[in-house]
């Protein structure tokens, strides 16, 4: 059940990016699906090393990528949300990410907060 329901918030977050990409010519919004797919994944990916604190993982990301994630105003490979709407390794990133927090999601139990 809950694989469903961060599969369906993931798809309507990239409904929503995408529709208003399209609407407004935004290249940014389109970014939206892709985005909330890798930092969703990470989020899960490290929920049951750290428990509930994993909402934080996605704000420690952002803050990284503002930080250290550019090279002379070109984003690192590793610094997937600035990337181009259609670039492979961000696309794959994203992918990759989604799959492994869906992945411990269903297999394995997050840590008991004391």
């Amino acid at each position: 059940m809950d694989v469903g329901l961060v599969v369906a918030v993931v798809a309507a977050a990239a409904l929503a990016g995408f529709i208003i990409g399209s609407l407004l010519e935004s290249a940014g919004a389109l970014a939206v699906g892709r985005n909330t797919a890798f930092l969703v994944g990470l989020m899960l990916s490290t929920r049951p090393l750290i428990g509930a604190r994993a909402v934080m993982i996605p704000v420690v990301w952002l803050l990284a990528v503002m930080l250290f994630g550019f090279d002379h105003g070109h984003p690192y490979f590793w610094s997937v949300l600035p990337r181009a709407n259609s670039d492979p390794i961000a696309l794959a990133a994203a992918a990759v990410a989604l799959a492994a927090g869906l992945t411990c999601q269903l297999t394995l139990r997050p840590r008991a907060d004391s």
